[in-house]
């Protein structure tokens, strides 16, 4: 699937927003690990390296089951080739880093609209937004139960400390109202240290 190029040390020179963007991509393989790519589901091809084009991340090694346990009608879903099909959604940047965006049956559905990373908006979307604001030190979106809307997004939000005034969960409710769209908007903040 080709080298993977690691650049992680040279990313304090860069804006908080253009971190937050690259903290957002994984794909740096490991021994463990030791081909890992994303394809299109269908075919097994590559996609391009264009940070754009979705598809299914998949990876390749002595470490990798070989199927699963008492569930043969399952293995062949998830292996195919000698390549594990792990189910979440991703993209290749062109300089090789792989940068998950959600998982492919992840879809949360609020008040009719989906959101999920497969139409290019999800929870990973929801998190880069929360990881600009200069007080969130962490953060993972996930659905919740709504009486009204079936599913809302739900921000668990850990704070950095040091700061004089640290927002509420109404003062990052409004920061990402003026960044996406209000379907998208978490519902609930869950603060954790």
């Amino acid at each position: 699937m080709g080298q993977v190029l690691c650049f992680g040390w040279k990313w304090n020179a860069f804006a908080a927003i253009m971190r937050a963007k690259l903290k957002s991509r994984q794909g740096v393989p490991i021994v463990g690990f030791t081909e890992m790519g994303v394809v299109e589901p269908t075919r097994g091809k590559g996609v391009g390296r264009d940070g754009v084009s979705l598809g299914e991340v998949v990876f390749s090694s002595g470490s990798v089951m070989l199927g699963y346990f008492n569930y043969p009608l399952g293995t062949p879903t998830c292996m195919k080739g000698g390549w594990f099909y792990t189910g979440d959604v991703g993209v290749v940047h062109s300089y090789g880093y792989l940068e998950m965006n959600n998982w492919s049956e992840h879809v949360i559905i609020s008040g009719g609209e989906n959101i999920r990373s497969v139409e290019d908006i999800g929870s990973v979307e929801i998190e880069s937004v929360l990881y600009i604001h200069p007080a969130v030190n962490w953060t993972a979106v996930v659905p919740r139960s709504d009486e009204f809307w079936g599913e809302s997004p739900c921000a668990f939000v850990s704070l950095k400390h040091g700061f004089s005034n640290e927002p509420g969960e109404r003062d990052i409710i409004d920061y990402c109202r003026e960044k996406m769209a209000h379907f998208m908007l978490p519902k609930n903040m869950v603060f954790k240290d």
